[in-house]
């Protein structure tokens, strides 16, 4: 089954979104989905990935361009991992990146190759939110190695469908395998189900706390529920579809062909679409949603941590195994060790219908109103 890089990406800290068009690399506003930037790489870009500081861009020439994220500035010029063919590309928060290129998986970190890992065959990549292992998914397994030192550490053997892997801040790789979705844990434990979405699922990603999957079919974006594995909602396009990728908390954004996107707030229902940069025509599509959000946002306030709790959890787990009990005094209200993890939340517009990219309406006119009468209740008073 042949795989689905990602030609698109929103940061976890709703900064930004990053699209592709042919060789060129759009870049929007996260809070607002205005156009911020726009550079083109040596080719055709094959996979887009982010951090809070930079986006990155892999081409089908095997080249990894680096940009500034906030103001576009290059960063270094682009660096040459080929030969062989352009497949994935994966980045960790503290910006190591691993890109799969012929059959290799080469990580590159500040800038430069620093290690490549063997990888015949390979489909799809994803780190860890550490950038300590990497989840390499070739025919038939995914192979879990060590991004320091390139040891493999598990081999786990799955459906030869699967075509995607990501990663869930729980503590698990995701991997879309055919119609279902695998749980497969970094110590290389057997592969369970998750959720099968009675179609194919061909990318897969986890929200902030690991709480809501979204599903990436032929033609629709399904959002599962965790860990009741409930599918409460589908967002049907009339548009090629590129990614699927979650940014804080519970914003989704889904790419579109032609470097469009839509930003879906899954607790409100809002939905917002990118405006196009300056010389490119604006274009319209059609978006059916079918959105439980009472379940969602009862699952939200029942079950689900936040993201940051999720990682002193597991920070907690990691220290205790590591050190005598007498020696963890860790605590609950203890900021997590990865403060990159605490992102800011983003302005959320009114919703806007998604092929329009209408502004909010303002309130001045309503508060003026509202003081004016005011006034004249105290004039009122005072000269009755």
């Amino acid at each position: 089954m042949a795989a689905v890089a990602a030609r698109f990406a929103y940061d976890k800290s709703g900064s930004i979104l990053a699209c592709a068009d042919g060789a060129e690399v759009l870049v929007y506003d996260g809070s607002d989905e205005h156009p911020l930037w726009r550079a083109s790489a040596p080719s055709a870009v094959v996979a887009i990935a982010t951090t809070p500081g930079e986006v990155l861009a892999l081409d089908d020439g095997g080249r990894l361009s680096r940009w500034a994220a906030e103001s576009g500035g290059a960063m270094g010029a682009p660096l040459a991992l080929g030969p062989g063919a352009a497949r994935d590309l994966a980045v960790a928060r503290d910006g190591t990146a691993v890109a799969l290129v012929g059959d290799r998986a080469d990580v590159v970190a500040h800038g430069a190759r620093a290690r490549s890992i063997a990888a015949p065959g390979g489909r799809s990549v994803a780190l860890t939110d550490d950038g300590a292992r990497v989840g390499i998914l070739v025919e038939g397994a995914l192979v879990i190695a060590e991004v320091a030192t390139g040891a493999e550490r598990a081999r786990v053997s799955l459906d030869r469908a699967a075509s995607a892997v990501a990663w869930c801040v729980r503590g698990f790789f995701v991997v879309a395998a055919g119609t279902r979705v695998l749980r497969v844990p970094p110590d290389g434990s057997e592969a369970a189900t998750l959720v099968d979405a009675g179609a194919r699922v061909r990318q897969v990603s986890a929200s902030a706390d690991g709480g809501i999957l979204a599903l990436l079919g032929e033609d629709d974006v399904k959002v599962a529920l965790l860990p009741s594995k409930e599918i409460v909602g589908r967002f049907g396009y009339e548009r090629p579809l590129e990614a699927v990728a979650f940014g804080p908390d519970v914003w989704l954004g889904v790419g579109l062909d032609r470097g469009d996107a839509n930003r879906i707030n899954l607790v409100s229902g809002a939905c917002h679409r990118t405006d196009p940069h300056e010389g490119r025509a604006r274009t319209t599509w059609t978006l059916s949603i079918t959105l439980d959000t009472e379940k969602i946002r009862q699952s939200r306030a029942t079950a689900n941590p936040s993201a940051a709790a999720v990682q002193q959890k597991l920070a907690d787990k990691q220290a205790q195994k590591q050190t005598a009990p007498a020696s963890t005094t860790s605590s609950p209200a203890t900021t997590p060790a990865t403060s990159a993890t605490k992102q800011p939340q983003p302005k959320q517009p009114e919703p806007a219908p998604p092929a329009t990219g209408a502004s909010s309406a303002p309130v001045f006119i309503a508060l003026g109103v509202i003081a004016v009468i005011a006034v004249a209740v105290a004039l009122w008073l005072l000269l009755g």
